[in-house]
């Protein structure tokens, strides 16, 4: 079934092909080697960045049960290799037929590191994602549709960057789905 394809990464809100294969969005077995994380500015950028995160995993939430980016905020929340698999999964998913149901179950949310001499800044958060309760559903008969075996509860990290109107964005956002959360 070409939906199963289409769906083996999305469960992490990111793109794949209709064959299984990655697109542009970052899926790693192993964990990334990163600069060790610097302390944060303040409470309040942390807030900020989280929000953003926050912001972002509802608008792709609301935009696969619906198909559509319309009505969300995906598009200024979002930008880089983030904002292109989710609109090649967005499309994967029209053609398919498939729409998401249920709710994915964010938790343990902890901005990481902060690097505001960077250009532009940006942060990087770690956050469990839990999609056992969020599934692909055929449109047209609204029965489920078999993923293929993979974790369904694992660590993602996002990278965020700060636009040049201060408004915090999701770039890239890699699941590691050898790390259980």
């Amino acid at each position: 079934m070409a939906a199963v394809g289409a769906l083996c990464v999305a469960v992490g809100l990111t793109g794949c092909s209709s064959n299984g294969a990655k697109v542009s969005s970052k899926d790693s077995s192993t964990p990334s080697a990163s600069a060790s994380p610097s302390p944060s500015p303040s409470a309040s950028e942390d807030a900020k960045i989280t929000g953003a995160l926050d912001d972002y995993t509802s608008s792709v939430v609301t935009t696969l049960h619906t198909n559509s980016p319309e009505g969300t905020r995906l598009m200024q929340v979002t930008g880089g290799d983030a904002l292109t698999a989710i609109l090649e999964q967005l499309a994967a998913d029209k053609r398919d037929g498939v729409i998401w149901q249920g709710q994915p179950v964010v938790t343990d949310e902890q901005v990481s590191s902060v690097d505001m001499k960077h250009r532009p800044p940006q942060a990087t958060v770690r956050q469990c994602f839990d999609s056992r309760h969020w599934y692909p559903t055929l449109k047209s008969t609204g029965k489920r549709v078999t993923l293929p075996q993979q974790p369904l509860k694992y660590v993602v990290e996002a990278t965020m960057r700060r636009s040049t109107t201060g408004q915090w964005v999701v770039a890239e956002r890699l699941a590691n789905r050898n790390q259980s959360c």
